[in-house]
């Protein structure tokens, strides 16, 4: 299909994809999932078959049904489109598969995030640092949107602890300065 995409056959290239999807075997790997089917949209995306990119995402969609981790590969196409959307959806059904992953919390709070909804943005990223209180990126998310939302006694609680377990963590340093003023 790439081969076909760069040589200038477009609707064969296009072609190609959609078939890769849709005979990919229904009790796929998720190696096979994540490495290559989930990765088909964003690469027609990238090659400029945005329309095309957007149908195969749906029939991705329908393969990785009732899979909150397969529903993540295909949030993050959507966040890497800038598309908060129908990312926050997918991970909302994540979510709703698996109220216990904090990384899909954290895929939901990058959506809101996106979408600018702070407030539900900073609720999601709190409930995926409970459930993974050693996810860096979820604690310096949610400072990040404490500062952002007026909070700034809790953003400078927060990157207080990401600096007492990494002091030499620049973003971490830079939100505090940034919270005492």
């Amino acid at each position: 299909g790439d081969e076909k995409l760069r040589a200038s056959d477009r609707a064969a290239g296009v072609e190609l994809f959609r078939l890769a999807v849709a005979e990919a075997p229904a009790r796929m790997s998720d190696k096979l999932f994540a490495e290559v089917i989930a990765q088909l949209p964003a690469n027609l995306y990238v090659l400029g078959e945005r329309e095309a990119a957007l149908e195969l995402a749906r029939a991705v969609e329908a393969r990785a049904e009732g899979n909150a981790s397969r529903l993540l590969s295909l949030a993050s196409f959507y966040l890497g489109i800038e598309q908060p959307e129908e990312a926050g959806r997918l991970a909302q059904a994540a979510v709703t598969l698996k109220p216990e992953m904090a990384a899909a919390h954290q895929a939901l709070g990058v959506a809101h995030r996106f979408s600018l909804s702070l407030e539900e943005a900073a609720a999601e990223f709190a409930r995926a640092a409970e459930l993974d209180p050693q996810s860096v990126s979820s604690r310096r998310a949610l400072a990040e949107l404490k500062r952002a939302t007026g909070k700034a006694e809790e953003a400078a609680a927060l990157y207080k602890e990401l600096l007492a377990a990494n002091a030499q963590d620049a973003n971490a340093r830079a939100g505090l300065v940034l919270s005492l003023f």
